[in-house]
């Protein structure tokens, strides 16, 4: 990620480009897009990572590292140009080889798991034009910030920044760094933002996504970076995660993770996820909630949008008895998995379940004796997941408590969960009422069930 300061935001060039995607005019000088890549072994994505741009680039530059498998095959069979260059540990040097042999007067770089969703690349080239055409901040522009939606396997969003990928082919625009590498730009270079052009990043998490072989090579090369930059908190990070593969390096990761989170620079937020995630993990498996809730306030401030911290906010107030700190972090991790991660990416990036973050709530109202929300959760939580025990106990004991109900709202109210027509449920909701303390609805349920299915639960 580019750290240049000079991010340019604004709406004028991006709604023109929008209106003459479909209209397109001649630009003050022709766009001719470029699109380069390194890759090495990339037979499963090299198709689609040609794909995508056949109909807006007039040039496709690869250069191979080494590969052993079809990738130089079918990137020849596709029309690319295919350069190999020799590897050596050097991310930045093998992209500025391919970004010499470029024609184009603008390139997009990006790698052989990356791709521009079909909305997208329809706007690149109306979007370029249009600076091209400004007359007032156009021929300052030198890059396009977009932004960057790490997949993981079933294309479910769970991280989104923003990544510095089209570029003017201008000869001091070029890559630094051997790992983790950025674009440096010059000082007067306008880094602009590209509203609504969006990279899709597939099969990828911080931690994951680093194989033992490709952790180790990582390792050395970081390792490597970190000699001439000690105090990189951001090649720490990355340190971090690709030894996180391997159980002997426990306490280096917990190390180098809690230099990130301590340091008074501010790390990039793909390394802050990964680092802040890490922490208070293990603050929590070792009980201490108060750091755990430090950690977690200040991953909030960081990463808003991520609901994973504001989730482990609450559990570790939660712990703490600060009930109703807890439940406002709880309600706004409710907010951001209900607008924008759909709930169940939800539960894939913090290994929580949903019935366990709906329990969680559930108990904290209890605890502020928000009855009625309570019982809300509790539903939730057997909406989820019908044959947890402990909170089918807990919402017959509040919807005894609850605007007084009768025996009858309460058994219709269960039938919205439970399929009374399946004698495994009545058999669990008879023994969830037993241990409720419930005897009314004990013997109601237990009465449901016919001898037939008595038999056949015995049989069962």
């Amino acid at each position: 990620m580019s750290k240049n300061p000079n991010q340019f935001h604004g709406n004028r060039i991006a709604n023109r480009a929008r209106q003459t995607a479909s209209r397109r005019g001649a630009a003050s000088e022709p766009v001719r897009l470029s699109q380069c890549m390194i890759v090495k072994n990339e037979e499963k994505n090299i198709e689609r990572a040609l794909s995508w741009a056949k109909d807006i680039v007039f040039e496709q530059i690869v250069v191979d590292t080494g590969s052993t498998d079809r990738t130089v095959e079918i990137a020849e069979s596709m029309g690319a140009k295919v350069f190999h260059f020799e590897w050596i540990d050097d991310f930045s040097a093998a992209k500025n080889y391919a970004i010499g042999k470029a024609r184009g007067n603008w390139i997009a770089f990006l790698d052989a798991d990356e791709y521009f969703e079909p909305d997208s690349t329809s706007l690149i080239i109306p979007f370029l034009e249009e600076i091209e055409r400004d007359k007032k901040i156009g021929g300052h522009i030198a890059v396009l910030s977009c932004s960057m939606l790490n997949l993981d396997d079933d294309g479910n969003n769970i991280l989104e920044y923003t990544q510095n990928r089209i570029f003017r082919n201008l000869p001091h625009i070029r890559y630094i760094n051997k790992i983790h590498e950025y674009l440096r730009v010059n000082v007067g270079d306008i880094v602009f933002f590209a509203d609504g052009i969006k990279i899709m990043h597939t099969g990828y998490a911080l931690s994951e996504a680093v194989d033992k072989h490709k952790g180790e090579r990582n390792a050395e090369i970081i390792r490597r970076e970190l000699e001439d930059n000690p105090d990189d908190i951001n090649l720490k990070g990355y340190l971090a995660a690709s030894l996180r593969q391997n159980p002997g390096s426990a306490d280096e990761v917990l190390d180098l993770f809690s230099q990130v989170v301590e340091s008074d620079d501010t790390p990039n937020p793909v390394v802050a996820r990964s680092a802040y995630d890490y922490m208070v993990d293990d603050a929590m498996k070792k009980c201490d909630y108060g750091r755990a809730a430090e950690l977690s306030e200040r991953a909030v401030k960081m990463l808003p949008s991520s609901p994973e911290f504001h989730y482990f906010c609450g559990h570790a107030l939660y712990k703490l008895e600060r009930y109703d700190e807890a439940w406002e972090y709880l309600k706004s991790c409710e907010a951001l998995c209900g607008s924008k991660y759909n709930g169940e990416l939800f539960t894939r990036l913090t290994g929580a379940s949903l019935d366990e973050i709906f329990s969680l709530m559930a108990k904290t109202a209890a605890q502020r004796s928000d009855m009625k929300s309570a019982l809300e959760y509790v539903s939730m939580t057997l909406f989820q997941n019908k044959y947890r025990d402990a909170m089918l106990i807990s919402a017959i004991k509040i919807l005894r408590l609850t605007d007084e109900r009768d025996d009858r709202e309460i058994i219709d109210y269960l039938r919205t969960i439970y399929d009374y027509s399946d004698p495994r449920d009545k058999l669990f909701l008879a023994k969830c009422a037993k241990e409720a303390g419930d005897t009314v609805l004990m013997m109601t349920f237990h009465g449901m069930i016919t001898p037939e299915e008595k038999a056949s639960l015995a049989e069962g």
